[in-house]
């Protein structure tokens, strides 16, 4: 159970150049004790590893790291990579899930990646400010969700059907304690508006898909199930990779 445990933790990577055998938990090289390699240089991942060990950030010889293309990567620990001494270049270009450091950065990769989070360690200023945007068909309850989250008691009063959404609607939300300032983004959800609506879709932000619920789903939902779809289907087109939340109204 001992070895089978222990084979399935190690893969291989490249360490300064040659292919080696290494357990992932621990950073023990195959056939040369129970530590990490004390004169790594330059560390090369495979493509399915999910998050970069702990071990690797006390090689203080390290100088390159190589995760390119490991696209279930979603975090490198950066600010401890930032404290080894002969690191030079971190290269996570390809990496398509990941969200910490910023995708754009990590396709400049190289010593331009570290310069920048050097230099945001010591004049970095933290943005609170993001994108929400409510998605779905009309007379889904979108307005309704905007007004309920932005309502002290987290309510909405009925909307007339002349309040529904034309186009966009544009607000501002300031989540409470203050921790994040939302620009909420209300699209209208008939037919006629889609193609205008691509145009403002972007990949930092956060995507509510809203849809009604009704007792008719009851006996049927197939109709219901083939938006929702259709909507899922369409952001990632546009916007591969984002995130959606389901918000039932």
């Amino acid at each position: 159970a001992q070895c089978q445990d222990r084979e399935a933790r190690s893969s291989w990577v490249k360490v300064n150049g040659r292919w080696r055998r290494v357990d992932l938990e621990t950073g023990a090289v195959e056939g040369e004790g129970a530590g990490p390699a004390e004169a790594v240089e330059a560390l090369e991942f495979p493509k399915h590893v999910t998050r970069v060990p702990s071990w690797v950030v006390g090689l203080d010889g390290l100088r390159k790291l190589d995760v390119h293309g490991c696209i279930q990567l979603t975090h490198i620990p950066l600010e401890d990579l930032l404290a080894l001494p002969a690191l030079e270049d971190v290269d996570c270009g390809g990496c398509t899930s990941i969200i910490s450091p910023p995708h754009e950065l990590c396709e400049v990769g190289g010593k331009s990646l570290l310069k920048f989070m050097r230099d945001i360690r010591t004049d970095g200023h933290c943005s609170r400010e993001m994108t929400l945007f409510l998605l779905g068909d009309g007379e889904a309850g979108k307005t309704s969700v905007a007004r309920a989250l932005k309502s002290p008691n987290n309510t909405s009063e009925r909307l007339h059907e002349d309040s529904r959404t034309v186009g966009i609607d544009i607000s501002t939300w300031v989540t409470p304690g203050g921790e994040v300032e939302f620009k909420v983004l209300d699209l209208a959800g008939q037919a006629i508006y889609s193609k205008t609506h691509q145009l403002f879709l972007q990949q930092r932000a956060v995507y509510l898909l809203v849809w009604r619920a009704h007792e008719s789903l009851l006996e049927d939902d197939s109709e219901l199930s083939d938006r929702i779809v259709h909507w899922m289907e369409s952001l990632q087109l546009r916007v591969p990779g984002s995130m959606m939340l389901l918000v039932a109204t």
